[in-house]
């Protein structure tokens, strides 16, 4: 029971780091255009 909890928070932990560059980038964009916009 205990090593299939730790697999699940191990996989949520993955999925986490995977996205993580994706969203970093995604919010860099958006505050890019909100400063050209302000310009």
């Amino acid at each position: 029971m205990d090593k299939n909890i730790e697999d699940l928070f191990y996989d949520l932990w993955r999925t986490i780091i995977s996205y993580l560059p994706n969203l970093l980038a995604g919010v860099l964009l958006i505050i890019i255009g909100w400063v050209i916009g302000w310009f």
